[in-house]
């Protein structure tokens, strides 16, 4: 009983560190597909590497109060996803320059791939997929 106990316990180790995705360390290396985007593979490292870092929207950081370093925090600020809505969702606002945005970031790195997905995520219902 205890070394089928080891043998679940080691087989889902391996399946959660397979199905774990490094995030790189370039924003302009993550591509939006033109449809089917996915929160953890093109959302989630997006948002990592322009917005939720030390010093920004970290869970230690959360300037202004907003943290968006998970699908539940991203919707804890209200207005921040306009599930359908992106031009009505204060992401999209900020990330396109409609609203401003008083940090040093840089937004050289937000493309307009970027832009377009993020779009794209919140009109396909801004799945947590």
């Amino acid at each position: 009983m205890k070394l089928l106990k080891f043998i679940i316990f080691s087989l889902s180790l391996i399946i959660l560190f397979a199905c774990t995705e490094t995030i790189g360390t370039n924003s302009k290396d993550i591509i939006f597909p033109d449809e089917n985007v996915s929160f953890q593979f093109h959302v989630y490292p997006f948002l990592k590497l322009n917005c939720s870092y030390a010093g920004c929207h970290s869970d230690e950081s959360a300037a202004g109060g907003i943290i968006l370093t998970s699908y539940s925090t991203l919707f804890a600020s209200p207005g921040m996803i306009i599930i359908g809505e992106p031009d009505k969702s204060r992401l999209i606002q900020i990330i396109e320059n409609k609203l401003p945005h008083f940090t040093l970031f840089y937004r050289g790195n937000i493309t307009e791939n970027h832009k377009k997905g993020m779009r794209i995520w919140i009109l396909e219902g801004a799945k947590n997929n």
